[in-house]
């Protein structure tokens, strides 16, 4: 299953409340798709999830359904969570169904650390969006993240106010975490030393915090840190 936060849904589910405050948590679903089709080869069949979408799947695959624009129901939702091999998601509601069904997730475009790694189990895989300080036109690390209070801003015009622009993943980093997701789940993937030692470097900083008492059992995306050290530094 596959699903990316559109603010159209409390637009149109809530309508007269403004919730432009939450913006900051949504996500393209066209940065999904070169996962999507991914996994298609890999003979999975993929469904898109969600209500009062924005972009429908423009993807012309047999195995790829877009169940949200013509099939969805309340019940299906729940469904499709509790019998998928895994949700590739981001920070939204609908994750928490694929949690309670202990369902691996690959978990995009996260932005809420304390809030959201608890919740992780230990099959699990997220990546972050990167906070761009715009100022000093350069990504924050991770550790003046955790160390200051950006980690536990919770909306979009906390963030403007502080000169931060929120960075979406992209496509390369959405299809390289649901491979790794994939390999994990069929017993193939290979985990270097160094991304051990590049697991062990994030959490040290996310615990040096004070954000969590004891060790999250997540992993962060490997090739992600692979290609981002200096968010370490």
């Amino acid at each position: 299953c596959c699903h990316a936060r559109e603010s159209s849904y409390l637009d149109k589910g809530c309508p007269g409340t403004d919730f432009k405050y939450h913006d900051f948590r949504d996500s393209d679903i066209r940065n999904f798709f070169k996962a999507v089709e991914e996994m298609a080869n890999q003979d999975y069949f993929g469904v898109r999830l969600g209500k009062y979408i924005e972009v429908p799947i423009s993807i012309s695959n047999s195995k790829i359904i877009d169940y949200s624009t013509k099939f969805r129901t309340d019940f299906l939702d729940i469904f499709l969570l509790a019998k998928c091999k895994f949700l590739i998601g981001s920070n939204t509601g609908i994750t928490d169904v694929a949690y309670l069904f202990r369902k691996p997730i690959v978990k995009t475009n996260m932005t809420q650390f304390f809030g959201e790694i608890p919740l992780a189990g230990e099959k699990d895989l997220f990546i972050p969006k990167k906070y761009w300080l715009k100022e000093e036109r350069r990504n924050l690390s991770f550790r003046e993240i955790f160390d200051s209070p950006v980690s536990r801003l919770l909306r979009s015009e906390q963030l403007e106010q502080a000169g931060i622009e929120l960075i979406e993943n992209t496509e390369e980093e959405m299809l390289d975490i649901t491979v790794e997701m994939d390999k994990r789940l069929k017993g193939t993937w290979e985990s270097t030393e160094e991304d051990e030692a590049l697991q062990e470097r994030f959490w040290s900083i996310i615990m040096e915090s004070d954000m969590f008492v004891d060790p999250p059992v997540s992993r962060i995306g490997a090739t992600f840190i692979r290609q981002n050290q200096y968010l370490l530094e």
